[in-house]
């Protein structure tokens, strides 16, 4: 029997791999959009976070393949302006949604991240959404900036996607989390439930935000 696999048959499985990113990516990206929607919070930005960001095909080639793949770690960046109490100026609700399509790889030092023969294997990893929040300019506790770097700290980030724990220093500003496994945003069904759940984690975090601020289809 030849166990002989040719190069053929590689790039078929190359293919399909691509084939299989698109359809992924595109089911957080309408799941993550759709929660937003949800909170009738407005999309701002997105950032790659496990490399960099490229410049629309103007970039060296020697640069990492990861970059070419910027949704392996990727923040969805949402907000909402939420009037409190009159005030003149609004307080300034903010929400990430941390996709880490690969929790072990982000476990890797940097410098060991282009080669993928060092990862664990990937049936020990997981797939999950972390959602980071908090209220600016509400407080003497409020977000005073958009301070995500523990991103760059490889104990951090796994504390992180195993039990949504942040760093002290980030709590002491007021950030809260709610970890969830993209197996969980599969359905409209699964998608609406973690909305709902979000909301009231919302609202447990911050005595600020009521029911009313939010307008759940």
């Amino acid at each position: 029997m030849n166990n002989h696999i040719t190069p053929h048959e590689v790039f078929s499985d190359v293919r399909k791999a691509y084939r299989l990113l698109h359809d992924y990516q595109r089911m957080v990206m309408d799941a993550v959009a759709y929660i937003g929607k949800q909170l009738t919070l407005d999309h701002q930005e997105g950032f790659p976070k496990y490399s960099s960001k490229t410049k629309y095909g103007r970039d060296s080639l020697q640069r990492w393949a990861w970059d070419w793949l910027g949704m392996m770690f990727y923040e969805f960046h949402f907000t909402k302006e939420i009037n409190i109490n009159n005030s003149e100026t609004p307080a300034l609700l903010r929400l990430s949604a941390l996709h880490a399509a690969d929790t072990d790889a982000l476990r890797m030092p940097r410098s060991n991240r282009p080669d993928t023969s060092t990862y664990p294997p990937s049936n020990l990893s997981n797939s999950k959404i972390c959602f980071i929040f908090s209220l600016e300019g509400a407080g003497p506790k409020s977000w005073k900036s958009w301070d995500f770097s523990f991103a760059d700290n490889p104990k951090e980030l796994a504390k992180l996607f195993e039990d949504g724990s942040l760093p002290e220093r980030c709590q002491d500003i007021g950030l809260k989390t709610h970890l969830i496994d993209v197996a969980d945003i599969c359905s409209e069904e699964q998608a609406i439930q973690v909305a709902q759940d979000l909301k009231l984690k919302l609202i447990d975090g911050n005595t600020l935000i009521s029911q009313d601020l939010f307008d759940l289809k």
